[in-house]
């Protein structure tokens, strides 16, 4: 016989790691030049990534006016794509095990992220996932919430992102779809 109060105890201690990527592209379908992730127990911040190479090519003008302003913080430490995929990916490697792996809309820039990644060593990296990587944005909508910004959902729910910084930012993205994952 089981005791539904013991059980209800364990699942409102289970501690669920959290691995919270967000990448900003030079335009929509454009590589990433800025990676932010964030690993939490769901009650503490485990780890956090914040990387940058220049941009290939001409700047899109959208990331021009809403992206570079908002990560003048983050100075340009790798060389390029393929160097900050690597580096990203030593992170990754670090926490992915027994996490959830969460993006907010991750489609198009986060799940290009993921398969470049993959495909720079893809005899070795062809199961590295992530399996799945799962879509805030989706819950949200799944529960009648607007889908579109995690932002209005933790103001709506007065929970605030501790991090100096804003939208666009992507350590600061990554937190906030924490945030908003964790509280859903």
């Amino acid at each position: 016989k089981l005791n539904l109060d013991i059980l209800l105890y364990k699942f409102k201690n289970i501690k669920m790691k959290i691995l919270s990527v967000d990448a900003e592209s030079n335009g929509l379908y454009g590589r990433a030049f800025a990676i932010g992730a964030y690993v939490a127990d769901g009650s503490r911040e485990i780890d956090r990534f914040v990387s940058r190479c220049p941009i290939r090519g001409k700047t899109n003008e959208w990331a021009k006016e809403n992206v570079l302003p908002a990560i003048r913080d983050i100075d340009i430490d790798q060389p390029n794509y393929a160097a900050l995929l690597e580096h990203f990916y030593k992170f990754y490697s670090k926490h992915k095990k027994g996490a959830d792996v969460i993006a907010h809309i991750p489609h198009p820039v986060e799940t290009r992220l993921f398969r470049d990644m993959v495909e720079q060593d893809l005899d070795e990296r062809v199961f590295e996932g992530p399996y799945p990587l799962i879509d805030v944005g989706s819950i949200l909508k799944s529960r009648g919430k607007n889908f579109e910004s995690v932002e209005k959902y933790l103001k709506k729910n007065k929970i605030s992102v501790n991090f100096e910084g804003s939208s666009h930012h992507p350590l600061y993205d990554a937190i906030a779809a924490e945030n908003a994952y964790q509280h859903l």
